[in-house]
Formats: C-alpha cells, structure tokens, sequence
C-alpha cells in the first residue's frame, strides 16, 4: 500500500477492502478457474482470485505498482504461486508509451503514446499529472500467447479500453466473461466487445454499477460489486460492464 495520495491503498485502508471482496461473478465460465487482470493497479482483484484458486495473468504497466503487487507476492507465496505479473501495458501495436499518474492518486496510471496525450497530461487545469516513466507496449494476445482461453477477463486502464480489445481480439473472443470498468466510452467498448460475439448482460446492479452478461438466463443472485459505500470525496463509484459468450456460462454458484 501507499502511505498516502492513493485512492486503492485509502480504500483498503479505511474500508479493509476495494471494489471486491470476494469474486463477484455468480457464473463460473466453462474453460475453468482462470482471470486475466488487465490493469492490475496494486493487484487487489488478482490476490482476491487468487486465493479463490483461480489462476491468474496479471497486467500491470505502472512500475510503482508492479514493485507492490511483487512485495505481496513475496509476502503470500501460496498466492504468488498462481499469479503471473506482465512488467508491461498492453496496445494495438508493439511499442513504447510515457505513463502519468494523478499526484493525489499516485496508483492510477495513465498511458500518453502521442503529443496530444502528452500535452494534455503535462497541461492538465484541474489535476497535476506526474510523469512516471515510460513503459513498453506488447499486444496482449501475444502476451496470453500458449495460455488457455480466460474464464474472466477484468480490465480498467483509464480510456486505453479500444486499443487494448484491438491488441486482444483472439483473448477477448474466447474469453467466457469480460468485467469493463467505464471510463466515459461505454457505447464504443460495447461495440468493439460485440463485434466478438461478446453480449451485454440485460441485469444492472444499483445506480452506479451495469451487470452485463451474456448467458441463456442471468444468476438468480447477481451482483458485481459487493460493498456499496459512498465515498468520502464525494466522486462517483465505478462503473463496470460485464459481458460473456453464450453457451461458455456454467453453473451457478450458491453464496
């Protein structure tokens, strides 16, 4: 955890949790025990999957980040032992992306592979950006490239949600369930994860969190996130999408 300016660490901290506390998706997905993290951030939902006994890929393009989830790790070696940590972001193309962070939310990096990105990071009006780097670009079907198709694929990487599908078509296409953090582009992620067989769930879950699915008949029970507290600044919760392929749903699981 970060001693301060972190919105991750302050939640764990004050809250004993983030996001999840458990693995939130009611279907276990045909292919097996498998989560594929996709911006990983401090690793909270890999650890989480982990210890539920799936075996996870865990993505993370921030180095400060990568340093945290590696000293967890060694802290939990029966954990460390199912997680496999990607020391890269992944794009549409092979490359190399300067990567900022939020000084007041130092965790949460963000990609600017142009100079339009770069300017609006380093002249942003209503936060301080700090640059942390820069990281290396791989397409993530060659990052799962010999690795079975994903039961869950979760991915939150700040805007970067297009190219990242672009990378991923052969990942995201025999994925069985796909958990989509909305970063204001929720129409076009539908469209690209659409156009791979992928359907949104009809089920939402509260006012802040959208339950997608794509399976003959929803849980009986759904529910995404499993602590709806308010945050003390004042933003708004996540909101996450959750699609998945028909006939790659298995059974309920009872809580």
């Amino acid at each position: 955890m970060y001693e301060k300016e972190d919105v991750v660490s302050t939640g764990v901290c004050q809250l004993g949790e983030w996001e999840i506390s458990s693995p939130p998706v009611h279907v276990e997905a045909a292919q097996g025990k498998t989560f594929l993290d996709i911006g990983a951030n401090l690793g909270w939902w890999s650890f989480i999957y982990a210890e539920a006994g799936y075996a996870v890929t865990a993505v993370e393009a921030l180095e400060m980040n990568r340093e945290l989830i590696k000293a967890t790790m060694c802290a939990n070696p029966d954990l460390a032992a199912r997680i496999t940590l990607v020391e890269s972001a992944v794009s549409s193309k092979v490359g190399q992306c300067t990567i900022f962070s939020d000084s007041t939310n130092v965790g949460d990096g963000a990609l600017a592979c142009d100079e339009v990105q770069l300017k609006s990071y380093k002249e942003h009006v209503n936060r301080t950006y700090v640059q942390r780097g820069t990281v290396p670009l791989q397409l993530l079907d060659t990052v799962m490239a010999g690795k079975p198709p994903q039961g869950i694929v979760k991915m939150d990487v700040e805007g970067h949600e297009q190219d990242v599908i672009k990378g991923g078509q052969k990942t995201f296409g025999e994925a069985g369930q796909v958990v989509v953090e909305l970063f204001g582009n929720a129409d076009a992620i539908k469209a690209e994860l659409q156009a791979l067989k992928l359907q949104p769930s009809p089920t939402f879950v509260g006012k802040e969190n959208g339950l997608f699915k794509k399976e003959a008949e929803p849980p009986s029970t759904p529910s995404l996130m499993h602590h709806k507290k308010k945050r003390k600044d004042g933003k708004k919760e996540k909101k996450f999408l959750l699609f998945s392929h028909k006939g790659k749903a298995g059974k309920h699981r009872k809580r």
